[in-house]
């Protein structure tokens, strides 16, 4: 803990060092004790790109856990807005160790959660700490330009696509064409953590959307 405190003073001084290492305590380690999971700790750059085969050229980003609160006030307003209706489906982009399925299993409970990750390692993590929270989960170690999206959609009404800046505006991008494509007629929403790519959306406006003094704390909610 000490190194990790001083690491972020060092990287953002002492006000956001001091601010950030109090929210890794309350949105990382507090969250998964109180749930019995491990999804806390960064994988680095180079350690990520090891466990995935990949290199940093490639697309993907290296894996940070996502704060908790973001995402339980999005899920919220989804409902109060009356967005979530009827089966309901949940997709994460680079899954990593599950923590956005976890939330999404206890906000939309009885949803079928799907998570797609190039690293087994992360899946077999995931698939653990869901364990406790939903037995309707799907495992799928592919890359998301791969995933046949209207299959995954076929029988479900409202399908929440969750992405926690995993990817370039590239793969975001080609991602999300697909995902229009495959949609249908279905109420499709994109739950977009921490939004560096905003531009991929077009001219479309948020439905909903978090800010933040970190990047960790924003979210946009667009109706894909």
């Amino acid at each position: 803990m000490p190194t990790m405190l001083t690491k972020m003073v060092q990287t953002h001084g002492l006000k956001n060092g001091l601010r950030r290492f109090k929210e890794e305590l309350i949105e990382n380690r507090l969250f998964d004790i109180m749930n019995g999971v491990e999804t806390s700790g960064i994988i680095t750059h180079g350690s990520f790109f090891s466990l995935v085969k990949q290199m940093p050229s490639e697309g993907a980003n290296w894996y940070q856990p996502t704060y908790a609160s973001p995402l339980v006030k999005t899920f919220d307003a989804m409902k109060k807005l009356g967005l979530v209706q009827g089966k309901v489906l949940f997709i994460d982009l680079g899954v990593g160790k599950g923590k956005p399925c976890v939330i999404a299993a206890k906000a939309f409970r009885g949803s079928r959660i799907v998570g797609v990750d190039l690293s087994q390692e992360l899946l077999d993590i995931c698939r653990k700490n869901l364990a406790a929270f939903s037995s309707d989960v799907e495992l799928l170690c592919a890359d998301v330009r791969h995933v046949d999206y209207a299959s995954l959609m076929k029988d479900y009404d409202t399908v929440i696509i969750h992405n926690k800046n995993s990817f370039d505006q590239t793969i975001t991008g080609e991602v999300l064409r697909k995902i229009e494509s495959a949609k249908g007629n279905k109420n499709v929403f994109y739950v977009y953590n921490n939004p560096v790519y905003k531009e991929v959306f077009g001219a479309r406006e948020p439905l909903f959307a978090l800010t933040g003094w970190h990047k960790n704390l924003k979210v946009n909610l667009y109706r894909v």
